[in-house]
């Protein structure tokens, strides 16, 4: 047997409790087999802990482990570094909580508000930058918004918002909540600060318009179908102004 092919063999022992390992390994091999799987199960659970405090701390440890052995074994690591590991658990969580949403919810948000306080430095557009832009000649209805690669946004149904900031605050966390109406959220970093909130469709729509490639101009003729033109001049103006001030906005083009 080659090399990659027996180096695969056992990575597939490893991942499966059922599989028919004493035939290549000996007679004890249950018994080793035990020792290496326990312990690459309990490094990549101790990883998600690390990556989910508040999401473990919501569900418990019973519910987590159970949780993070079952994304171990369907989603072992395929990064060079255990710091992409968490990538999808919210979707693992989202599976095996279905009458549960808020869990699957607070993962996300964990992850997004990670990823945007690890995310590359940017220089964020100020308002001073988008008036010497006018100033210089530039056209706001022919430009385009960059922004920057912190920012990430999802629909969500659920108070998982209060209950992250419970848990951070060192509170008893609310019940649970599912909203008749879909909320959306937008996580990004200010500063050295991961920050997230509540944004209604109106700019949830905005955002994703304007991340499409969209100009300026645009934006403010989709809001002129649906509010007239003064209002979308007006409310096109309270958005950019809202995102100069959360250093949402990295480039002008």
């Amino acid at each position: 047997m080659k090399l990659a092919a027996l180096q695969q063999e056992f990575c597939d022992l490893i991942l499966d409790d059922a599989a028919p390992d004493e035939a290549i390994f000996g007679t004890d091999a249950e018994t080793r087999f035990g020792i290496y799987r326990s312990a690459y199960r309990s490094r990549l659970i101790d990883c998600l802990r690390n990556c989910f405090e508040k999401t473990w701390s919501w569900i418990g440890d019973e519910a987590f482990d159970t949780a993070a052995r079952q994304h171990a074994i369907l989603n072992p690591p395929s990064s060079w570094t255990l710091d992409d590991y968490g990538m999808g658990f919210d979707v693992t969580l989202a599976t095996l909580f279905p009458d549960d949403p808020e869990i699957a919810e607070l993962a996300w948000l964990e992850w997004a508000m990670q990823n945007a306080f690890a995310s590359v430095d940017q220089n964020p557009v100020t308002l001073t930058d988008v008036q010497a832009y006018i100033a210089e000649g530039g056209d706001m209805d022919a430009a385009g918004l960059t922004f920057v690669n912190s920012l990430c946004t999802a629909p969500i149904r659920t108070n998982c918002t209060e209950i992250w900031q419970a848990i951070a605050d060192q509170r008893t966390p609310p019940p649970s909540v599912i909203y008749e109406i879909t909320q959306h959220i937008r996580v990004w970093r200010k500063g050295f600060s991961p920050h997230f909130r509540i944004c209604n469709a109106g700019e949830a729509e905005a955002l994703a318009t304007m991340a499409g490639e969209a100009t300026f101009g645009t934006l403010c003729a989709a809001l002129d179908n649906s509010a007239g033109r003064e209002a979308a001049i007006e409310t096109g103006g309270t958005l950019l102004g809202m995102w100069l001030g959360d250093e949402l906005v990295a480039g002008l083009s």
